[in-house]
């Protein structure tokens, strides 16, 4: 017959369990992944989410002071000068041109804002460079009102005869550079001349 095991008294010693500052370092370590995991999420969220389109619905509106030419296809570009993401369409825009190969006029047209001297913009510098674009700034953001433009990098293409053709941005998104979707509809949209416009979502900083 089996004896029972004699009484030690270690058997009343509390289990070993995790010291205190292990158990710290756990929590910690666990709240700094959530946090990481939450901003991670919150910056790909804000990248792909798209800013408010245009109103422009078919063609050229009146009383604009923009004069395209009768030869070319023209695209109207809209920036704040401090926006982040528009070096990206400015990089897509050179890109438009190579794709499209034919006659194509551009307007830039910077949203003036008190807070922000346009002429020290980086994004001003750079369209200064380009020959076939016009700048456009005016104090009351007139041309930026009767396009009914209201994100930075929205971009209008006209045919030949001032209807719109595309209406959208052509970046993937914000401050995104290089192929995408966007880009190859407005592309498409050019070329084609279809009769319905175009359109895409817009990826950058609100205007007005």
């Amino acid at each position: 017959m089996p004896h029972d095991r004699p009484f030690a008294p270690q058997d009343l010693r509390p289990k070993p369990t995790r010291s205190r500052p292990l158990r710290i370092a756990t929590a910690a370590g666990a709240l700094w992944l959530g946090l990481i995991l939450g901003w991670s999420g919150f910056l790909t969220a804000h990248q792909f989410r798209p800013g408010n389109a245009s109103t422009l619905q078919h063609a050229w509106p009146p009383g604009s002071r923009l004069h395209p030419r009768p030869d070319a296809l023209t695209a109207v570009l809209f920036a704040h000068p401090e926006c982040p993401c528009f070096s990206a369409t400015l990089t897509e825009t050179e890109r438009l041109q190579t794709l499209l190969r034919e006659p194509l006029q551009l307007f830039v047209v910077f949203e003036t804002d008190p807070a922000f001297d346009l002429f020290a913009s980086r994004h001003f510098r750079r369209v200064s460079a380009w020959k076939n674009a016009t700048i456009v700034h005016e104090a009351d953001n007139r041309e930026v009102a009767l396009f009914g433009a209201q994100t930075s990098g929205q971009v209008l293409i006209f045919d030949k005869d001032r209807r719109l053709l595309f209406s959208g941005g052509i970046t993937g998104s914000r401050a995104h550079e290089g192929d995408n979707p966007n880009l190859e509809r407005a592309v498409a949209a050019a070329r084609s001349r279809a009769p319905k416009v175009v359109l895409t979502p817009v990826y950058g900083c609100s205007l007005r």
